[in-house]
């Protein structure tokens, strides 16, 4: 059993300082599970999603009686002012040597942006798609205005890493991406398979306007445990690693997994690795793949042997993050439950699973497992010390301190 969680102070170190970014809405405490949401600004007009309780949706306006909010969609809703409250949504000011891990809920899909520790270090990408939102998911439309906000922020060109060319892993590119210059772009899998409609032209714009395009990797390809080339795919005080890519005969199974160490700190990103993948880095790293914080494989699937006990064993991760949606039942209950040993203690806070027939009931778990469906838009910060800063904006039980080897 590792070592308890801590609940985050207000005078915390890492979130001394905070910003107000924009106005969200949320329920009143006194609402217990949703609050409806209406087409119209009528409570007899149809219902078109709720606003469950611990979640929050963008503010566009207010109205006699009703706030008006965007859903996932794009498409406008409103919420009765006597069961909701607008307030601001607050992103904290990062401190310079802070890394900080934004793992955005897109829905069935998974969309990452890393801000690197140091001066003018340049900011990453790590895959962004989806296949499938739910109530409370960021759409293309929101998910870039947050991924713009981020990367105005910084200086540096920032890189891009698709694990595979899936949809779910790099289908919001071109939209997500569309006004920003890149530096490097590693594209894992089969280059040639990246034939979504509009990215092989952005790709083009993006190599016209000087992008280093890395997509050659050999099989089974690693770094010989040395960091990856600063101008290849620098994270300024951060190193990063490649454990393996192109280590299947499948997109999945070539993904790129990815780990980015900073002082104590690792984080690792598995695109949809499976169980070949995932034996592949642990011989290319002779099993030193110790982390802090683990993006599960392939969303939490345990098809093709994804997040199998010896992955588990051998990362040993403090939190898991499954970034799922509403579709295919991930993550899986028995992948969770895998996990349940391995990672910290957590106050209580609502998770999810499924199985063959569809989602299970919502959990209350009391284990470092966050699910970006639930929980919403999840951000990890670390000054390369014990301990970590977690927070989301989806739910309650998702603001603590959690100590790390």
């Amino acid at each position: 059993m590792k070592s308890l969680l801590v609940w985050v102070s207000l005078l915390s170190g890492i979130f001394l300082f905070e910003t107000v970014l924009a106005d969200i809405v949320i329920p009143r405490n006194r609402v217990t599970h949703h609050v409806n949401i209406y087409e119209s600004d009528s409570s007899s007009s149809s219902e078109i999603g709720e606003l469950l309780s611990g979640s929050s949706l963008p503010y566009v306006r207010s109205v006699p009686r009703w706030h008006v909010v965007e859903l996932a969609s794009g498409k406008e809703g409103f919420v009765s002012k006597s069961f909701t409250k607008v307030i601001g949504e607050i992103r904290p000011e990062r401190a310079q040597n802070e890394l900080r891990l934004h793992y955005i809920n897109v829905g069935a899909g998974m969309c990452t942006v890393v801000e690197c520790p140091g001066p003018k270090a340049p900011p990453m990408i790590i895959d962004c798609g989806t296949v499938g939102l739910g109530d409370n998911d960021r759409n293309t439309t929101r998910t870039k205005k947050y991924v713009k906000k981020i990367l105005d922020a910084h200086e540096k060109k920032p890189n891009l890493v698709v694990s595979h060319p899936h949809k779910d892993h790099y289908g919001m590119i071109p939209e997500v991406l569309k006004s920003v210059q890149l530096n490097n772009i590693w594209l894992g899998g089969d280059h040639d398979r990246y034939k979504l409609s509009d990215f092989p032209d952005w790709l083009e714009k993006q190599k016209a306007g000087g992008a280093k395009v890395h997509n050659e990797s050999p099989e089974d390809f690693d770094n010989d445990n040395s960091p990856i080339k600063s101008d290849w795919l620098g994270c300024g005080l951060a190193s990063v690693y490649t454990l393996t890519v192109n280590s299947g005969d499948n997109p999945n199974s070539n993904s790129h997994i990815l780990e980015i160490r900073y002082q104590d700190f690792g984080a690792t990103f598995t695109g949809d690795a499976e169980g070949d993948t995932e034996e592949q880095a642990l011989e290319n790293y002779s099993e030193k793949v110790k982390t802090t914080v683990l993006s599960a494989s392939h969303h939490g699937a345990s098809t093709h042997r994804s997040n199998h006990e010896e992955w588990i064993k051998a990362t040993d991760p403090e939190v898991v993050v499954f970034s799922s949606g509403p579709s295919f039942g991930h993550p899986k209950c028995n992948v969770v439950k895998r996990y349940d040993d391995a990672v910290e203690a957590a106050p209580p806070h609502p998770t999810r699973c499924g199985d063959r027939s569809g989602f299970k009931k919502k959990l209350r778990n009391t284990r470092a497992q966050f699910v970006t469906s639930v929980n919403g838009l999840i951000v990890v910060s670390s000054n390369g010390e014990s301990p970590l800063l977690l927070k989301c904006d989806g739910s309650s039980g998702c603001k603590a301190e959690i100590a790390h080897d």
